[in-house]
Order: C-alpha cells, then sequence, then structure tokens
C-alpha cells in the first residue's frame, strides 16, 4: 500500500531547481523542446521524487512537476488505480478533480501563497 504524502507539507519546495522559474515548467502544449528543457531540470533536481510524489497524490492540471507532463501523471494514476475523484474536499486533488467549492479554492489558493513566499 501507498502512502499518500501530507498535501500540506510543501517544505521540499524550497530546495526545488524549478523555484523562481515559473516559465520553464508551465509551457505551451506540444513544446517539446521545453519539455525537455523542463524534465533534464527536474533529472538532476534533489527533491524530485518527493515532488513527483506530491503531485500524483495532490495533482497539478498544468506543468512538469517531478520531471511529468499532465499526460503523464494521468496514465501513471491510471495504471496504479489512483482516482483522482477520491480525493476529499478542502485539497487541491480535488479541486484538480474539478471542484470549485470554497474548501477546495481555498486549499489551492493556500498552496499558492505558500509558493509565493518560498
Amino acid at each position: 500500500m501507498t502512502i499518500q504524502p501530507n498535501p500540506d507539507d510543501v517544505a521540499w519546495m524550497s530546495q526545488a531547481m524549478c523555484k523562481g522559474r515559473t516559465d520553464e515548467f508551465f509551457i505551451a502544449r506540444g513544446d517539446t523542446e521545453a519539455v525537455a528543457h523542463a524534465k533534464s531540470i527536474c533529472a538532476t533536481c534533489p527533491v524530485v521524487t518527493d515532488c513527483r510524489d506530491y503531485v500524483i497524490y495532490n495533482p497539478e492540471i498544468y506543468g512538469i512537476w517531478g520531471g511529468m507532463t499532465e499526460r503523464e501523471r494521468r496514465a501513471y494514476r491510471l495504471a496504479n488505480g489512483i482516482e483522482l475523484s477520491s480525493f476529499a474536499h478542502g485539497t487541491r486533488g480535488k479541486f484538480a478533480s474539478g471542484c470549485r467549492c470554497y474548501d477546495c479554492r481555498f486549499a489551492v489558493s493556500r498552496l499558492r501563497t505558500e509558493w509565493r513566499r518560498r
């Protein structure tokens, strides 16, 4: 059984090589050169495993996270029986699956604020 990481534990983000390089990781669809560039940065990142674990269980809709595109993350979740709909309200995972209730919007807002502070 896989243990899901705590969605509020984002301390590892301060060590991420992508910190402050948003434009290099949130790229237009179909830009294979930019995707390869972002993945090459992830490959040398000291927290790539933390990032990948985090994004699998607290999915981001856009961007390269943990060296994976959203399509790759969806395929991984499907292959491993991880469903987005199984996330509780008040989590970014539930927001990513389409919920726009106050608690889910607040969870996303809280993480964005935390990310900007780092």
